[in-house]
């Protein structure tokens, strides 16, 4: 998801002025891929179960307000609320063979390092999330005797990203042929970003 939030206000009066803006972005995903309980699975090359949930949010919010003749009151509100679960899995007591025979190669991560990824062919169980929050929260009151202001940021973010294989399950077990780069990998990754700045004046 790529959303972008823009919410402004001005207020103004020859005596009392009040102005403010409230921006809300509210999120609940659900990500999944699996092979099912028990399933049965044969192949030849590549098996690839994967699942990714990339959120990207823009938020402004911002308020003005004067008071020409007395008193200006202003204040911005941005809220960002995201719950995702994003997983990618085998079931319990599947049979799952990948051979990874003629085939082109997978691209997994290695868990050497966040980024570091590696070519393999056969199995591969991946889940990946990132969350990417750019907020400002702004206020500005004037007034001829007195100016009141208040910006507030928040986010509250519960990111869950799983991966694995289940219980009784099994692995390129049925015998045949395999590739020399024949591997079995299973990650989950999520990558958090957050510039936030509240201000008021």
């Amino acid at each position: 998801q790529e959303v972008i939030s823009i919410s402004a206000s001005l207020g103004a009066s020859g005596t009392v002025a009040v102005s403010g803006t409230v921006s809300v972005l509210s999120f609940e995903n659900e990500t999944w891929a699996w092979i099912g309980n028990g399933a049965r699975v044969d192949a030849g090359g590549n098996v690839a179960v994967t699942a990714q949930d990339d959120t990207d949010t823009t938020m402004i919010a911002g308020t003005v307000a004067l008071g020409l003749g007395g008193g200006g009151v202003g204040g911005g509100v941005g809220v960002t609320i995201i719950d995702k679960d994003t997983r990618a899995w085998i079931g319990d007591n599947a049979v799952v063979d990948a051979r990874g025979q003629n085939t082109s190669d997978l691209t997994a991560y290695t868990g050497d390092s966040f980024g570091g990824t590696t070519a393999m062919r056969g199995l591969l169980v991946q889940a990946q999330s990132s969350e990417d929050l750019f907020t400002i929260a702004a206020a500005g009151a004037a007034g001829l005797y007195v100016g009141i202001a208040g910006a507030v940021s928040v986010a509250t973010v519960d990111s869950d990203t799983l991966a694995y294989i289940g219980n009784g399950a099994q692995i390129n077990t049925s015998g045949g042929t395999p590739s020399a780069s024949q591997d079995v990998n299973v990650t989950a990754r999520n990558d958090f970003k957050l510039f936030n700045i509240s201000g008021a004046l």
